[in-house]
């Protein structure tokens, strides 16, 4: 199959399909408004934390790493339509659909 031909449609390219992981993005302004929209990424760059542990009970496993990267919540200004300006909002992250291949980047 050619990497770059459409299958049915809404099925993406066999790239999208292998590395494509489908997220629900979740936006929330400080008034309550709130708005959800769909995103795809194709890699996971690891947030790691910004202090070394204390003592082995402290440590991360992986999957903490790479969950806590994957779903990390954020705050951001963004544009609130209720309240007419630019407010912060808290971003969240869910994951819809995981892809075949998780492509991760280290730094």
């Amino acid at each position: 199959q050619d990497l770059d031909t459409k299958g049915s449609p809404g099925s993406g390219t066999l790239i999208q399909k292998l590395f494509g992981m489908e997220m629900t993005l979740r936006k929330q302004c400080m008034c309550g408004k709130e708005t959800t929209r769909g995103s795809e990424t194709m890699h996971v760059a690891l947030s790691y934390p910004k202090r070394r542990p204390v003592n082995c009970d402290d440590e991360m496993s992986f999957t903490q790493l790479l969950q806590r990267s994957v779903c990390r919540e954020q705050v951001t200004q963004a544009w609130c339509d209720q309240c007419g300006k630019y407010k912060p909002h808290t971003q969240s992250r869910h994951i819809s659909r995981l892809p075949d291949v998780i492509l991760i980047s280290c730094m």
